[in-house]
C-alpha cells in the first residue's frame, strides 16, 4: 500500500540487518534533558510536574543511566504511587532495587528474555561480567583472557582462541547487552561497558545457578557455594570472614577488586588451593608473595602486585604449570640508573603460558633453557642491552605481541652493531603483529628493516636516525602498507 510503513525493533544486530536492504539505525542512549522528558511523560501522563519534584526527578531519571526501557517501567510504577517528595526521595541510590524487585519484577523479565535466548556457549560469557563493579571500564584484553582461563571459549578450526572469544564479544554487543567502551587504533575493542540493569541480572542469575557470588561487607549469607567469588570492598571488613560463610572447595575463581589487608589476604588465599583464577588487581602491592600461591598448581590467570622490596619471583613459580597468563605488577623507580634486579627465571619454565606481563622493572633473565612455543605476549622491562636481548628472542617464537622497555638511558649510546643485531633477530619472530619499544635507538643504517608480519610499532623515547629505513626487507620503501607507525618523542 502506498505510504505505508513498517518499523521493525530488535535487540539483535543480525535481525536487523537481515530485515530491510537499509542499514538498522542503532538508538544511542537518552541523554539527561531526553531522560527527564520520557520520565515525565510517564509518570504525569500530559500534566505538570510540581516545581518541588523537578530536581528529584531529574535524579532519578539520570540514574536510569539512559535507557528508554527503565524510564518506560520506573515512570509507569510511580505514575501509580502517590507523588510525593517523601516518596520520591526512596528511590534516590535504589533505582535498580525498584525496577527489579520481586514485587515488581516487569524490567527484569524483559531484559531476562535477551539471556534466555543466548546461545548455551554466549551464556556464560555474558554472566562473567557480574564479577566488575558497577560501572568499572572493562579492559577487553584481560576479560579475554580470563574467559579463557575459565574454559568458556570453545577452538574453531586453526583460529586462535584470542581470536574466537573476541568474535564472542562482538556477537554480544550485537545483541545490545553488552556497550563499546573505547576502540583501539587498529579498530579492535578495548574497553566494554556493562548497563547496571544488566549486570544485576548477571549477578542474580548467576547466583541462583551457583556460577557466580559478589561478596561484600553486610550482604553475605550462609551457605556460599559459588564457583567464582569477586570481593569489592574497602578494606574495612576482614575478608578472612567471608570463611564463616563459605566452603572454600566449591571455588574456582577468586577475583578481588576490594582494598585488602596483608594479614586477611594470606589467612583467605590459603584456603583456596584448587583455584583456576587468581585476580588481586586493585586489592593489594604485596611486600611478600604468599607461599599458598605457589602450590596453586591449577592456577591459569594470576595477577598481583609487587612493592620494589620484592627482589625474587621464586623458582616454585615454575610448578604452576598449567598457568596461561601471568601479570606481575610492581612500582616505579625514580632513579633508572639503579633499578632493582630482580630474578625470575622459574617463571620462564611455563609451557602453557600464552600471556606474560612483567611491569616496572622485572627483567628478563640470562640464558633462557626452555622454548615458551605457546607464548602469544610478552611485555617486559629488561636491564640488558640489545645485543644481549637479540640472543634470546628466539625462545618466543610463536609471540604475536612483544613489548620491550630498555631501562638504562645509556642505550642510546650503544654500539650500533648491536642494535642492528637487536632489529635483525626480530625477524626470526614470524607471527609478530605488534611491536613496542621504548627507550631505544634505530641505527642510520640502510639496511634496517622491520618484519613484514607487523601491522602496528610503537617507538617511545626513541631516536630515530636522519636516513629513511624500510619497512620492506627486500629494501623497497614501504608505500602500500597497512603498517600504522606511532612515534612519541620525549626528552
Amino acid at each position: 500500500m502506498n505510504g505505508s510503513r513498517i518499523l521493525i525493533t530488535s535487540r539483535i544486530k543480525e535481525v536487523a540487518s537481515h530485515a530491510s536492504s537499509t542499514p538498522p539505525y542503532f538508538l544511542p542512549f537518552l541523554d539527561k534533558d531526553e531522560s527527564w522528558e520520557l520520565f515525565r511523560k510517564k509518570v504525569f501522563r500530559g500534566r505538570t510536574c510540581p516545581p518541588e519534584l523537578a530536581t528529584l526527578g531529574r535524579k532519578i531519571a539520570d540514574d536510569c543511566r539512559g535507557l528508554p526501557l527503565s524510564i518506560v517501567v520506573l515512570g509507569g510504577l510511580l505514575a501509580n504511587k502517590e507523588k510525593t517528595y517523601r516518596e520520591w526521595s526512596k528511590l534516590i541510590g535504589n533505582v535498580n532495587w525498584f525496577l527489579t524487585d520481586q514485587a515488581n519484577p516487569i524490567c527484569k523479565d524483559i531484559l531476562a528474555l535477551s539471556y534466555t535466548n543466548l546461545p548455551r556457549r554466549l551464556q556464560p560469557c555474558f554472566l562473567y561480567f557480574g564479577v566488575y563493579p558497577e560501572d568499572f571500564g572493562i579492559p577487553v584484553r584481560q576479560l579475554i583472557q580470563l574467559w579463557t582461563a575459565e574454559g568458556f571459549i570453545q577452538p574453531t578450526g586453526n583460529r586462535s582462541i584470542e581470536d574466537v572469544a573476541e568474535d564472542y564479544l562482538e556477537e554480544l554487543i550485537d545483541r545490545s547487552l553488552i556497550q563499546v567502551g573505547s576502540r583501539a587504533t587498529d579498530g579492535g575493542l578495548k574497553i566494554c561497558r556493562i548497563h547496571d540493569l544488566l549486570r544485576d541480572l548477571c549477578i542474580s542469575e548467576s547466583k541462583e545457578d551457583k556460577f557466580l557470588e559478589l561478596l561484600r561487607a553486610g550482604n553475605l549469607s550462609f551457605p556460599i557455594k559459588s564457583r567464582r567469588l569477586s570481593f569489592h570492598g574497602d578494606g574495612s571488613f576482614p575478608l578472612y570472614n567471608v570463611l564463616n560463610f563459605f566452603d572454600p572447595p566449591c571455588a574456582r575463581s577468586l577475583l578481588l577488586f576490594g582494598k585488602v589487608k596483608d594479614r586477611d589476604l594470606n589467612l583467605f588465599v590459603e584456603n583456596f588451593k584448587l583455584i583456576w583464577v587468581l585476580n588481586l588487581e586493585h586489592c593489594i602491592v604485596l611486600h611478600s608473595i604468599p607461599k599458598s600461591i605457589e602450590t596453586m598448581i591449577h592456577l591459569r590467570y594470576l595477577r598481583i602486585t609487587l612493592s620494589e622490596s620484592v627482589s625474587v619471583i621464586p623458582d616454585s613459580f615454575g610448578n604452576l604449570r598449567n598457568l596461561e597468563t601471568l601479570v606481575i605488577e610492581g612500582g616505579h623507580l625514580e632513579d633508572e640508573y639503579h633499578p632493582v634486579i630482580r630474578r625470575v627465571s622459574g617463571i620462564f619454565k611455563l609451557q602453557r603460558l600464552r600471556n606474560l606481563y612483567l611491569k616496572e622493572f622485572l627483567p628478563l633473565p640470562y640464558h633462557l633453557d626452555e622454548v615458551l612455543w605457546n607464548l602469544q605476549v610478552l611485555s617486559t622491562s629488561t636491564c640488558w642491552y640489545v645485543g644481549e636481548l637479540a640472543g634470546e628472542l628466539d625462545k618466543f617464537p610463536c609471540v604475536r605481541e612483544l613489548e620491550i622497555k630498555f631501562i638504562y638511558k645509556g642505550l642510546f649510546f650503544e654500539d650500533d652493531n648491536k642494535a642492528v643485531h637487536f632489529l635483525e633477530s626480530l625477524h626470526h619472530l614470524h607471527y609478530l603483529q605488534k611491536l613496542r619499544i621504548d627507550a631505544f635507538t634505530i641505527p642510520p643504517r640502510d639496511s634496517i628493516s622491520f618484519p613484514l608480519t607487523i601491522t602496528q610499532l610503537t617507538l617511545e623515547n626513541t631516536r630515530l636516525a636522519d636516513r629513511r629505513w624500510r619497512h620492506d626487507s627486500a629494501g623497497k620503501p614501504s608505500q602500500s602498507s597497512d603498517i600504522e607507525i606511532r612515534t612519541v618523542l620525549r626528552y
